[in-house]
């Protein structure tokens, strides 16, 4: 069941405390901006692997692009103001007011990219976004 989500107004995303990011996909490319976002604003990653989920919770990257030491500091920086969550379920990120998607994109033959992932990972964002006009 989708999660009401509030809309806010343009204005209001030149404070960094009314910002709320979602990265979907914690791989070699998601995970390193989300620790960088997580640095000035609240960031929530997502993925759809528990494993990987659990292994950030433990401060753990297998790919090895992010030490332990900095999943630690930006794990545990001002609640509510700046900070990075992980989780594998969708409803945790319905309130975040940015997404960005950052999920694997093979190419084929031709090097033409396969964006089924992507598709994949819009459509179930689609529950949860708003369209706003300013």
């Amino acid at each position: 069941m989708p999660v009401k989500q509030s809309i806010q107004p343009y204005s209001q995303f030149h404070q960094p405390e009314n910002i709320s990011i979602a990265i979907i996909g914690l791989g070699y490319v998601g995970l390193p901006l989300a620790v960088e976002f997580a640095k000035k604003y609240v960031v929530k990653g997502f993925d759809i692997t528990q494993s990987r989920i659990d292994e950030l919770n433990n401060n753990y990257d297998r790919t090895f692009g992010i030490d332990e030491n900095s999943l630690i500091t930006v794990r545990s920086t001002k609640p509510g103001l700046q900070g990075l969550t992980f989780t594998s379920a969708i409803n945790d990120i319905a309130l975040c007011n940015v997404y960005i998607v950052s999920v694997p994109t093979p190419t084929d033959q031709y090097n033409r990219p396969d964006l089924i992932c992507c598709a994949m990972q819009v459509k179930q964002l689609a529950h949860y976004l708003k369209q706003v006009t300013w």
